[in-house]
């Protein structure tokens, strides 16, 4: 079945190093589906969830984890509770993700790169990752950063 039905974005992976993007796009997709409230926490005395619904955001989500994992999981049936699961195995993510980001984050020099666009790149790509673990980097704090790592006789203001 998984070769004849498509993946819309990239599985998650079985050591979860994927977890974050993962959850965006398959919330993103959910969404699109009108199927976010069944991975969403239900409150005490809400109107039961249909139970086609269930399974169809659940067999969306067992469709994009690896194989592995799937068999892991392979008892979870609601998709809340597969949800959950997920997000106990490898929300924690964002936890390894900071110190990281902001290692190179304080590492990032504009010598070390061979074109403007390649440290462009890796300058996005970093205060992408800050600011997806809550840390704030403002368009000045980039500039400063940039300018930081010239020589002073190279800068011209």
């Amino acid at each position: 079945m998984a070769g004849i039905i498509p993946l819309q974005f990239k599985q998650l992976t079985l050591d979860g190093n994927n977890f974050l993007t993962w959850v965006v796009d398959c919330e993103f997709h959910l969404a699109a589906m009108e199927l976010l409230h069944t991975i969403a926490p239900r409150a005490a005395g809400a109107a039961e969830i249909p139970l086609h619904e269930v399974a169809k955001a659940s067999v969306f989500i067992r469709h994009h984890i690896h194989p592995d994992l799937k068999m892991e999981y392979l008892e979870v049936r609601d998709s809340l509770a597969l949800w959950s699961a997920l997000h106990e195995r490898f929300g924690k993510q964002k936890t390894i993700m900071l110190p990281q980001a902001r290692r190179d984050w304080g590492q990032l020099r504009f010598v070390d790169f061979k074109t403007v666009g390649e440290y462009n790149t890796a300058l996005h790509r970093i205060v992408g990752q800050l600011r997806f673990c809550g840390q704030k980097v403002t368009e000045t704090e980039m500039i400063d950063k940039t300018l930081e790592t010239f020589h002073p006789s190279n800068i011209v203001l």
